[in-house]
């Protein structure tokens, strides 16, 4: 599934359960209330990598697994919680290591800015983005000198369309122009 998309099947592998969500529970968790959980954790995870500009789907199988890993770890927590709500202190011991570490994992990639994954996802092409800023020239325009190399070049690009046109319109009228 698109970047690591996870359902109830993915969950029950993760939180080994022993058995499968029944197809339909009138008390319990099943199927259709673990996959509702399933498509939150996806929607959210899903949210902060585009919010970070990756492409959607995610195409690095290291990312698509990252972020498949983070949305297990998400939705197991919340679907144990569920289950385990009357059980044993360990079952909810668990759950809420499960969603710390989801919301560690969550933190870390919005507080790096999505660093902590491989570039190559990245809506744009990372090559030039991820440049060093240019520093000024000595020319004297210092509100260039913050840009990033492919805004730079429009900019100078701009800057010696500009020169050139001021530069011939002399020469163009003393010829009877053009």
């Amino acid at each position: 599934m698109a970047n690591g998309d996870i359902t109830h099947e993915d969950v029950e592998e993760f939180i080994i359960l022993g058995r499968p969500f029944p197809a339909a529970s009138a008390t319990g968790m099943d199927e259709k209330s673990a996959d509702s959980i399933c498509d939150e954790i996806n929607a959210e995870v899903n949210l902060a990598l585009w919010r970070l500009g990756f492409s959607n789907p995610l195409a690095s199988a290291d990312n698509i697994n990252w972020a498949k890993n983070t949305k297990k770890f998400g939705a197991s927590s919340l679907i144990l919680d569920g289950m385990l709500a009357q059980d044993t202190e360990e079952g909810n011991t668990r759950a809420r290591r499960y969603w710390d570490r989801y919301l560690a994992r969550l933190t870390q990639l919005i507080n790096s800015g999505g660093d902590i994954l491989d570039g190559t996802d990245k809506q744009t092409d990372p090559r030039p983005t991820n440049t060093p800023l240019l520093v000024g020239d000595g020319t004297g325009d210092g509100d260039k000198r913050y840009l990033r190399f492919p805004q730079r070049a429009a900019a100078d690009q701009f800057t010696d369309e500009k020169a050139t046109r001021e530069s011939g319109a002399g020469w163009k009228g003393a010829i009877g122009g053009f």
